[in-house]
Order: structure tokens, then C-alpha cells, then sequence
């Protein structure tokens, strides 16, 4: 019996556990790069994304800002008011019926006026009722969420409950 004792154990050979460990290691390692790289791509898509929104924004209230300042309206209206000086100036003033004329086309151009300054009024007036609406409704749904999730954690806590319940009686039971 004591040969077999004074042989030692056979070593366990921990090479190939070793080298598997480095290449998950380095697996790991490569990954690890890789997903970081792709992250920075993906911001860097995403920030070109939003600089590109708010290019076209920007865009889009140059072009709204100058077509309100170049209203066809307006560019009509000036164009008559330089022919009217122009044929003012050429006469050497206004003959009764023209003057006529001009002051029926001036109330008629006033009422124009007045006509898409009511519409624009109204126009403001029905969006601001939108979003007084939409801010109701979106608060009423935000109240609702609230409520439901209030609802969902007292029966949770009431089911919570009910089981602690029952594990103390079947305690209380083991015990007797």
C-alpha cells in the first residue's frame, strides 16, 4: 500500500485551459472595440441627423419668413400704388373720375385687407385652441397612465401581501 501512496499524481495538464481563457479574453477584447466603434459611428450619424433637421428647419422659416414678406398681394398693391404715382405725376394730378376710381379700388383693397387679417386672426385663435386641446388630452392621458400604474402597484401590494399572508400561516403551521 505505501508504493502507491509515494507515487505522485499525474499533473493536469492546464495549457489548453489557459490558452481557451486568452482567446476568450481576446474575443472579449475585440468585441469590446468593435462596439465602441460603432458607437461612435452611430453618434456621429446621429449628431449629423440632427444638425441636418435643424439646417432644414432653419430653411424652412427663412423661405416662410420671406414668402410672408413677399405676399403677392403686397408685390400687386405696391405695383398699383407706383402706377398711380406714376400716372399722378404724368397728368399733372387726377381727373374727378379717376380719383373715384381710385378711392373705390382703395376700399376695395381695405376690405382685402381686413378680410385676411380677420382669416389670419381666426386661423391663430383655431391654433391656439388645438393646443390648449392637445395639452388637455395629453395631460388626461399622462393622469390616466398615473392612475393605472397607481392601480397596478396596489394590486401587486395587495397580491404581495396575500402571499406573505399565507406563508406566515403555513409557517406558523410548520412550527406547531
Amino acid at each position: 500500500a505505501t508504493p502507491q501512496a509515494a507515487q505522485p499524481k499525474p499533473a493536469i495538464d492546464l495549457g489548453p485551459l489557459g490558452e481557451a481563457v486568452r482567446e476568450l479574453v481576446q474575443r472579449v477584447d475585440s468585441s469590446e472595440r468593435r462596439t465602441a466603434e460603432m458607437t461612435r459611428k452611430l453618434e456621429a450619424t446621429v449628431g449629423q441627423l440632427a444638425h441636418r433637421i435643424d439646417q432644414s428647419e432653419h430653411e424652412m422659416e427663412d423661405r416662410y419668413s420671406e414668402a410672408r414678406g413677399l405676399d403677392p398681394l403686397e408685390r400687386k398693391l405696391q405695383m398699383l400704388g407706383e402706377r398711380m404715382e406714376r400716372a399722378e405725376r404724368g397728368r399733372g394730378g387726377l381727373r374727378p373720375e379717376d380719383q373715384r376710381t381710385i378711392q373705390t379700388l382703395e376700399k376695395a383693397v381695405s376690405a382685402v385687407v381686413d378680410h385676411l387679417e380677420t382669416a389670419e386672426q381666426r386661423t391663430d385663435n383655431t391654433l391656439a385652441e388645438i393646443r390648449e386641446s392637445l395639452a388637455s388630452l395629453s395631460h388626461r392621458v399622462e393622469s390616466a397612465e398615473q392612475e393605472a400604474a397607481r392601480e397596478e402597484s396596489k394590486r401587486r401590494e395587495q397580491a404581495l401581501e396575500t402571499t406573505l399572508l399565507q406563508l406566515a400561516t403555513r409557517l406558523e403551521k410548520m412550527e406547531q
